[in-house]
């Protein structure tokens, strides 16, 4: 599968996959998020890519931009198994991971207003368009609910998780925070493993 990452329409951006011959197709060729971060770690885009599409994916995974470090490589390899997934470009020349200070929460939903403490908030872009940031907080509309709605019966978070990963470094993230019952107990502990690649902490 050949992932990039582009403008889509307007400000819209999107991570938009190529299946190949051994992929499966997902169910929409393009993850669309309302806007870009400010600042976007190549490490934590490799691994957005591979959690909005990594489900879909046998062989061959191209990773935007500059692909991954050997680290995060090694941790898409891992938790594709017993599917073998190769990315690429792998860089091994050495760069620093990001600093982050702050647990930011994730929800699907507008912040309540007073709430304390950053937020990423990842709403359906049936109901809502564009990207809001105010005060400690990121609304961003996006398709991530399509993405994670064609997984069922499983529940998962993981094209959610892909958005908030993006936008975590806007908020000098250290950590993300998801909802309650969101994710099950036998998918946080290989989501940690993933996040942990990039510097972030998974609760």
């Amino acid at each position: 599968m050949i992932i990039d990452w582009r403008r889509h329409e307007g400000d819209r951006h999107a991570l938009t996959a190529t299946p190949e011959e051994y992929d499966a197709h997902p169910p929409l060729p393009a993850l669309i998020v309302d806007g870009a971060p400010r600042r976007l770690d190549p490490d934590r885009l490799a691994l957005a890519a591979y959690l909005a599409f990594g489900r879909w994916c046998a062989g061959d995974l191209t990773l935007p931009a500059q692909g991954a470090s050997p680290a995060v490589a090694e941790a898409i390899e891992d938790d594709a198994r017993p599917v073998r997934v190769r990315p690429n470009p792998v860089q091994y020349a050495p760069r620093a991971l990001v600093r982050g200070e702050a647990e930011v929460a994730v929800s699907t939903s507008l912040p309540v207003e007073g709430a304390a403490g950053p937020r990423i908030a990842v709403v359906p872009s049936t109901v809502a368009e564009g990207r809001l940031r105010t005060g400690d907080a990121t609304v961003v509309a996006s398709n991530a609910f399509l993405f994670d709605a064609a997984v069922e019966p499983v529940q998962s978070f993981r094209a959610h998780l892909a958005v908030a990963v993006l936008f975590a470094e806007d908020h000098v993230a250290a950590g993300l925070r998801l909802p309650a019952a969101v994710v099950d107990d036998a998918e946080m502990a290989p989501l940690r493993f993933l996040l942990r690649g990039v510097n972030l902490s998974l609760h």
